[in-house]
């Protein structure tokens, strides 16, 4: 069986959930809950329609490993900045993926 464009495009809409962008003023409680309400491992972070940060498990345990106090804590001190994202559009392109992953040295 073999996949098409549009069952590509499908997958990676299901993928993205709208529903779990975090504001950078939240808390680091509010993050946690919206990743445990979505059954995700991360969550993203939104500011105007534009995506400025990631929040991941990973991020859970380092900052759980260093015994730094979650209490009080926003989302913007310890969200990884700046992700690298790419469209749908370029999505479709392995060749443009693998140029992204390459210019930005992760490939």
């Amino acid at each position: 069986m073999s996949t098409t464009v549009s069952d590509t495009q499908s997958l990676l809409k299901q993928a993205i959930d709208p529903k779990l962008p975090v504001l950078p003023p939240d808390t680091l409680k509010v993050a946690i809950a919206a990743m445990t309400q979505a059954s995700a491992s991360c969550v993203l972070i939104a500011f105007e329609q534009q995506l400025i940060g990631i929040f991941t498990e990973r991020d859970v345990v380092k900052i759980t490993a260093n015994e730094i106090p979650l209490a009080g804590m926003i989302i913007a001190e310890v969200m990884t900045q700046r992700p690298i994202a790419i469209s749908l559009d370029q999505a479709e392109n392995i060749f443009k993926v693998l140029d992204i992953l390459r210019s930005s040295s992760l490939a």
